[in-house]
C-alpha cells in the first residue's frame, strides 16, 4: 500500500515486478518454467486522470492492443476514488 504520493512509483513497481518475475529461476532451469507474476498496488491517493479506481496494466501492442505476454499483469486500485463511489451511494436521495 502507498500512503502517499512518491516520485518513481511506476519505475519501482515495475522493478519489483521484474525481481518476482526473474527471481524464479535458477541456473540452467528453462525459460518456459517462468510463472506469470500479477503485481496488486494499492494507492491512498490519486494517480491516474481517469475516473475508474481500478486500473490493469499488460504488455500490448500499440497499434492493435493484441497482448505480447501474460507474464506482466499490473493492478492498480486507487482507493480515494473507490471511497468516493461508495460516499455517493449512500448518499440520501
Amino acid at each position: 500500500m502507498q500512503v502517499a504520493r512518491r516520485a518513481g512509483l511506476r519505475r519501482r513497481a515495475i522493478y519489483y515486478w521484474s525481481r518476482l518475475y526473474s527471481g524464479q529461476l535458477e541456473r540452467g532451469q528453462p525459460y518456459t518454467a517462468l510463472r506469470p507474476v500479477i503485481s496488486v498496488i494499492f494507492l491512498d491517493y490519486v494517480e491516474f486522470d481517469t475516473t475508474r479506481f481500478h486500473s490493469t496494466f499488460r504488455i500490448m501492442e500499440t497499434q492493435e492492443h493484441f497482448t505480447f505476454s501474460n507474464a506482466l499483469e499490473l493492478h492498480v486500485i486507487e482507493l480515494p476514488k473507490r471511497m468516493g463511489a461508495a460516499r455517493q451511494e449512500r448518499a440520501p436521495c
